[in-house]
C-alpha cells in the first residue's frame, strides 16, 4: 500500500506494492498540482489559464493578486500610495447674519496634494469626495472669532453627521480653534464636508483661513479596508 510523505500528503509507493508505474507518477503528478502554487508574470491586461492558489505578479501596476478559484482572485500587495488629501481654506469666509445656523467650510486650496493615483481623493465645490471605499482617518480643524456665544463643528461624512468639539465661547483675545478627529468607514463617491453649527452670532463673522499657519483645515487619509 502506498504511502505518503508528512509534510504535504505526496503519494509513494512501497517495495510490497506491485510495480504500476502509471497509475503512481498521475497519483504524484496530481497531489502536486494541488499543492505547489504556480505564478504568473504579465502586465494587468494578460489573459491566462488560471486555478486556484496562482499568484500573479503585474508588471504595470506592481501589485500581486492570488487567485482563489480559476475566475476570482484577491489583492494581496498593491505599492500604490494610500489615498490621502489635505485642504484649507485660504482666506476668511463669511456666514450670514441671524441667530442660529450651519455654514459649511467650503476649502479652497491643497496643503500639499493629493496622493493614491487614480484612488486620490478629490476636492470640489468645497468638500472632499473620495473614490475608494475603506476606513479613513479625519481630522479637522476650525478657527473661528472670539464674539460667538456658542459654536460646536460637525463632519458630514457619507450622509452621515458627527460631532465634533464644542463649546461656549465667551470672548477674549485668542480665535478658538475647534478639532474632530475620528475614523470613519465610507464608500465610493462619499463627500466629506466640514460644518459649523452656530447660535447667537452678533451679526455676520468669519470662519477664519488662510496660509500662515494653516487656520481651518481637514485631513482625509485611507486607514484600511472595512472587512
Amino acid at each position: 500500500m502506498a504511502s505518503t510523505t508528512p509534510n504535504f500528503q505526496l503519494p509513494y509507493p512501497q517495495r510490497r506494492d506491485a510495480p504500476n508505474p502509471p497509475t503512481d507518477f498521475l497519483n504524484l503528478a496530481s497531489k502536486l498540482d494541488n499543492v505547489i502554487t504556480g505564478y504568473h508574470i504579465g502586465p494587468s491586461t494578460d489573459t491566462f489559464t488560471a486555478f486556484a492558489g496562482l499568484l500573479w505578479y503585474q508588471t504595470d501596476t506592481k501589485k500581486v493578486y492570488m487567485y482563489t478559484s480559476p475566475t476570482a482572485n484577491a489583492l494581496l500587495i498593491d505599492p500604490t500610495p494610500a489615498p490621502y488629501i489635505a485642504v484649507y481654506l485660504t482666506t476668511p469666509q463669511s456666514t450670514t447674519s441671524g441667530t442660529t445656523g450651519v455654514t459649511t467650510v467650503g476649502y479652497n486650496g491643497y496643503i500639499g496634494s493629493a496622493l493614491g493615483g487614480s484612488t486620490a481623493p478629490t476636492l470640489g465645490g468645497g468638500v472632499v469626495t473620495v473614490s475608494r471605499p475603506g476606513l479613513y482617518r479625519i481630522n479637522a480643524v476650525v478657527e473661528i472669532p472670539n464674539s460667538i456665544d456658542s459654536v460646536a463643528l460637525r463632519i458630514d461624512a457619507g450622509g452621515v453627521s458627527y460631532g465634533g468639539g464644542a463649546g461656549q465661547l465667551f470672548g477674549g483675545t485668542q480665535n478658538p480653534r475647534m478639532t474632530f478627529s475620528a475614523d470613519i468607514p465610507l464608500a465610493g463617491t462619499n463627500t466629506v464636508a466640514t460644518k459649523v453649527v452656530w447660535s447667537n452670532a452678533a451679526g455676520s463673522w468669519n470662519v477664519h483661513g488662510g496660509t500662515s499657519p494653516y487656520c481651518t483645515y481637514m485631513t482625509v487619509a485611507y486607514a484600511g479596508p472595512t472587512s
